[in-house]
């Protein structure tokens, strides 16, 4: 798609690829490759363009209750900065490994 003023002309290009992953009743959402939620709805993958970090909110308050000294934990255990790399319930991690691993551990 392509949008012209006077002056400048801006390209739209959408090349995004949704993709669904059902298994025993469970579902995976990808975007572009990255898994963005999961049908418990506990986490969302968020890629961020600007810092180039890698980051994971989590969704379910009722889950990040009753898991957060255990997850806190497993941060001091797994990463580099251990808990500091939560900001509420917005997990930054420096690598998409470190991601990977908080989400296969806490899936």
């Amino acid at each position: 798609m392509t949008l012209n003023d006077s002056k400048t002309e801006w390209r739209i290009i959408d090349d995004l690829k949704l993709v669904r992953v059902v298994q025993n009743n469970e579902t995976f959402v990808f975007l572009n490759g990255t898994l963005l939620a999961n049908s418990k709805n506990k986490f969302i993958v968020v890629p961020d363009m600007i810092n180039y970090k890698y980051c994971v909110v989590i969704e379910d308050y009722n889950w990040w209750h009753d898991n957060h000294y255990d997850v806190t934990e497993w941060m001091q255990q797994h990463l580099p900065r251990g808990e500091n790399h939560a900001q509420g319930m917005v997990v930054e991690f420096d690598t998409a490994e470190q991601r990977d691993w908080f989400l296969l551990r806490w899936m």
